[in-house]
């Protein structure tokens, strides 16, 4: 049974899954890290104002633990002259930004604003408490200023740091936000030295090489602007040194494709020139022996660990989004296709109009012929008496359309004394009107023929569509260099590699081998390296082998997975089921499938099969769910005996949450969440009933734990409260148990004296 209220409040922490406890401790693991890195960042001998921007550009749920760092970082010994001071202020920063969300401003400005007024007033406060002096005065407006621009960088950069798949698909302008709170942090360390060699200096000139080497020169030397500036605020003596690393990064990134060595080599020189140049009168010896160190390092970390920071400076190379010449072409094909159907239906009926015989002209026309041709009344009944003549074969012809046949007592009485064969003229006018309703229903049949020869041609225009839309959904290729670098570390070459995005952000790997290795391929291990390369978490391998190549597909792991059970139970008496359901995956989608055949036993169990196959086999092919229902609908209309079935289909995208319920003549489907069912019931025809379909469409958002139930119309009889009492109330069984217990149930309750088949297929979305 469900759990009351306050036990889902109280274990909703509890019972989260492992690895999303994880991720959550994960997260204020580094926000605490950060608040304690940037609160240490003291500046122009005492002032520390990256704390404060920390604080206020934090979101309010991870605001707590930069702060709860940023406090132990601010009393901790070595940190800021006034650390009462510095607490207030992000205190004051929190209070402001909180209160502007509150507000509902997201403006850019406000969080630096907040930032800079923390400062700013206690900066005064304090300025106040010692006397107004004009250089400390000057000293706390700049820091204000500091402290505002700080916040800006850092609120672009903080949620990089939470959720490492952003880092892919930077833009320059984030590159750049990254790249200078990364020195802001760094400045925290540049205090600490090792044989008057700063380690901050140390880290951030390994930063340019790996910008240099990843992202060329431009990359270079942003990093290389980034890092001289910032840490020259910690030490200003060294302030003309370090604007040798722009010119470094920049000359280093000129020569990052000659390889790791040329990038340290170019650097190193173009740095020892730069710093010759502008610093005559400072030591040079401690920045010298700083980037001999952080060549060192670079030269020695390992290609699997390097290639994983590659991905910050990766370039983008988006495909033209110009239609190609195959997306023209289907895209004239449909168009071609769309107006010979219409051509088709115009001419056809034009056709049924001028072709269209009517009865009484072919009645009075065999009447003269093969009756009255030889008569001797001839002249009177058809010149004298005509209007009576023809408005007693009227009479008749409507008794004929009425009956399909006439005796003497339909003749009107003022005919029956005046011909003198009446018997052969009967006879006649029954096997006259015989024919033309032979010929009327042939006709018929040519014209329904030829409507559903241009709705199959319809149909076709709209495969042709989708394959249109399809070639011109907008992917982004991305750089295959940690792609290759994981499979060699795997001990597997890649003749061709390549990583994309697709048009909603999700990525998928695909590599061919140069050989087919002659070991076994450690897939656990592969995945977990491409998912370190790429900065996503993947799945597969999905492995083909064709004509000696070996090709290894991989795709981003889905947020959700679905567990689901399905029970069918025949008619008593019956060895068939007249109902299909069916589960499949396909590119990170879940297809729930359920249709009911007109009736029961073999022939309902053949329509929604073919129902059910047809649709498969379409969706897994590519094609739309619009263009796989009229498809259906058509396959149903062109077999010989008169048949229909319903279609339930749901589509769930399984990193979203996102559904699309489809539904032709199908019963309600029913949706629990958050404790309570809600019943949807859209009304529809089934298939293979008209040409037209008109199926309904309703558009979900799926969370986890929510439950979907498609039941067959065999499962409900007169009123479906208990059904959805029973799925509101029933407890958290596997699917498949819950659902062979709903359609037993079902069955048990069926007191209309009209037995049916019973299927449930029921769905839950849970995490991955």
């Amino acid at each position: 049974m469900k759990k009351n209220g306050w036990a889902q409040i109280s274990g909703a922490f509890i019972t989260q899954p492992a690895h999303r406890l994880s991720h959550e401790l994960t997260v204020a693991a580094v926000c605490f890290a950060i608040g304690l890195t940037s609160s240490r960042a003291t500046i122009f001998g005492g002032l520390a104002p990256f704390g404060v921007a920390a604080v206020a550009a934090a979101e309010k749920k991870e605001a707590l633990f930069v702060l709860l760092g940023a406090a132990c970082g601010t009393f901790l010994p070595g940190g800021p002259a006034y650390p009462a001071r510095y607490l207030a202020a992000m205190a004051a920063a929190l209070i402001f930004h909180l209160l502007s969300a509150g507000l509902g401003s997201h403006h850019p400005i406000v969080i630096p604003l907040c930032a800079s007024t923390a400062a700013g007033l206690t900066g005064l406060a304090l300025l106040i408490a010692n006397g107004l002096q004009p250089h400390d005065a000057a000293l706390y407006f700049i820091e204000m200023v500091i402290c505002g621009c700080s916040a800006f960088f850092l609120s672009k950069a903080l949620p990089l740091f939470r959720e490492p798949s952003k880092l892919w698909n930077l833009s320059k302008r984030d590159l750049i936000n990254l790249l200078i709170s990364i020195c802001i942090l760094l400045l925290a360390f540049e205090p600490l030295k090792v044989y008057q060699t700063s380690i901050g200096q140390i880290a951030g000139i390994l930063v340019i090489l790996i910008a240099a080497n990843f992202g060329g020169s431009g990359a270079g030397c942003a990093a290389g602007a980034s890092v001289g500036l910032i840490l020259s605020l910690g030490e200003p003596n060294t302030a003309p040194l370090l604007a040798g690393f722009a010119f470094g990064g920049l000359i280093a990134g000129f020569f990052s494709p000659l390889g790791r060595f040329g990038n340290v080599m170019a650097f190193f020189c173009a740095d020892l020139a730069a710093g010759i140049n502008l610093g005559a009168n400072t030591n040079m010896l401690p920045i010298t022996i700083a980037s001999a160190c952080s060549s060192i390092l670079f030269l020695l970390i390992p290609e699997t660990l390097l290639c994983r920071a590659s991905i910050l400076f990766i370039s983008l190379r988006e495909r033209r989004s110009t239609r190609s010449s195959e997306e023209v072409r289907l895209s004239q094909a449909a168009v071609a296709l769309r107006n010979a159907s219409q051509t088709i239906s115009n001419v056809g009926d034009r056709l049924a109009t001028i072709q269209q015989e009517n009865p009484f002209d072919c009645l009075c026309s065999d009447a003269s012929r093969y009756t009255c041709a030889h008569c001797g009344m001839r002249h009177y009944c058809w010149e004298t008496a005509s209007k009576d003549t023809k408005d007693a074969l009227r009479s008749l012809t409507n008794t004929l359309l009425q009956t399909g046949i006439i005796n003497r007592q339909d003749v009107p009485s003022h005919f029956t004394g005046r011909c003198c064969q009446l018997g052969d003229l009967l006879s006649v006018l029954n096997r006259s009107y015989a024919e033309f309703a032979a010929r009327s229903a042939a006709q018929r049949q040519i014209w329904e023929l030829r409507r559903m020869l241009s709705g199959q041609w319809d149909i076709l225009a709209s495969f042709l569509d989708e394959l249109s839309g399809k070639a011109r959904i907008q992917e982004t290729d991305l750089s295959s260099d940690p792609v290759r670098s994981a499979l060699a570390v795997c001990g597997l070459s890649a003749a061709q590699a390549a990583c994309r995005l697709d048009d909603k952000g999700r990525m998928s790997v695909e590599a061919r081998l140069e050989s087919i290795p002659q070991t076994a391929i450690n897939q656990t291990e592969l995945t977990a390296e491409l998912s370190a390369a790429c900065g996503r978490n993947l799945e597969g391998p999905f492995m083909t082998r064709a004509s000696g190549n070996t090709v290894l597909r991989f795709r981003q792991k889905p947020t959700f997975r679905i567990s689901y059970g399905q029970t069918s139970l025949c008619k008593d008496g019956e060895r068939l089921c007249g109902d299909a359901a069916s589960v499949c995956q396909l590119n990170g989608q879940a297809l729930l499938l359920l249709s009911d055949g007109m009736g029961t036993g073999g022939a309902a169990a053949v329509n929604a099969g073919v129902t059910l196959d047809i649709a498969v086999k379409l969706l897994q092919a590519g094609f739309g769910t619009k263009a796989a229902l009229q498809a259906i609908n058509s396959a149903l209309m062109l077999k010989a005996d008169e048949s229909f079935s319903t279609l339930d289909l749901a589509q769930i995208d399984l990193y979203t949450g996102e559904t699309d319920l489809f539904k032709a003549g199908a019963p309600p489907t029913y949706l629990r969440r958050h404790g309570h069912t809600d019943r949807i019931s859209p009304r529809s025809l089934p298939l293979g009933i008209v040409s037209d379909i008109n199926a309904s469409h309703t558009k979900l958002h799926l969370s986890c734990d929510d439950l979907l139930v498609i039941v067959s119309d065999g499962a409900i009889a007169e009123d479906d409260a208990w059904l959805i009492h029973y799925i509101t109330e029933s407890a958290d069984d596997s699917m498949d148990i819950f659902s062979k217990h709903l359609a037993e149930a079902a069955k048990e309750r069926r007191s209309d004296g009209h037995e049916d088949d019973i299927t449930v297929l029921a769905a839950r979305l849970e995490h991955a």
